[in-house]
């Protein structure tokens, strides 16, 4: 069995997460909880989370809940001013067509830091 490639999984969810995909928030959320993969960070997480519960994600809801009994009270305010402030990044409409993209939607995507 293939060990899990845990920060490639973290940098493409934050790719996502980042353009406000919900799965790839809460999965993102799950690896800094753990820190797998990504920094192991309860204010990234909690943001993470909530963004998903904003999504529509209802273990999301639970997960940020749960977060949010265990967080210091100047981290949690610190976490949801981030919230309050997130605004998705644009997406690369070329990206998500296949037949246009090819392989140079990653060569640009690598070029801007968004990989």
């Amino acid at each position: 069995a293939k060990t899990p490639d845990y920060i490639t999984a973290a940098t493409w969810f934050t790719a996502a997460a980042e353009r406000g995909l919900a799965d790839s928030q809460f999965n993102l959320a799950v690896l800094h909880e753990s820190g797998l993969g990504a920094s192991k960070d309860q204010k990234a997480a909690y943001k993470w989370f909530a963004l998903a519960a904003r999504g529509g994600d209802a273990e999301a809801v639970k997960r940020r809940d749960e977060l949010e009994r265990t967080m210091l009270p100047a981290d949690l305010a610190q976490a949801r001013k981030e919230v309050s402030g997130w605004r998705a990044k644009a997406t690369d409409r070329i990206a998500n067509d296949a037949r246009a993209a090819g392989e140079d939607w990653k060569s640009r995507a690598r070029a801007s830091g968004d990989i």
